[in-house]
């Protein structure tokens, strides 16, 4: 009798507009390590910068490189932007916490890729 009664229930739960059903997420969503995307999107941030200096503050970088370099930017910053979606997705979407997907604290530092820059 217990099974009629939920069923009835979520029959007219769902008449009223009132049933919500648990959303589903892709696999690969799911899957996500978000310590490892962190940590990933960490270092391309670095890289860009890197990048971006070398263009800017090398006169004598050879014409070659210059080209990889200033074609590897907006590259770099195209997966920065994807990783950025995928976090927000995690918080905004999925309901993980900023703490999961960012490891932010109240004495955050943006500047995460610091341990990934050349001393």
């Amino acid at each position: 009798m217990e099974k009629k009664d939920d069923l009835f229930q979520t029959i007219a739960a769902i008449t009223r507009g009132g049933f919500n059903p648990p959303p589903v997420f892709p696999e690969f969503i799911k899957n996500i390590d978000w310590k490892l995307l962190r940590e990933q999107k960490a270092i391309i941030v670095g890289l860009r910068a890197v990048f971006i200096s070398a263009t800017t503050l090398r006169p004598k970088l050879s014409k070659t490189d210059r080209a990889v370099y200033e074609e590897a930017i907006p590259a770099l910053s195209g997966i920065i932007h994807l990783i950025d979606y995928l976090q927000d997705y995690g918080t905004d979407v999925m309901g993980l916490t900023d703490k999961e997907v960012f490891n932010l604290t109240d004495d955050f530092d943006e500047t995460e890729s610091d341990k990934y820059k050349s001393k």
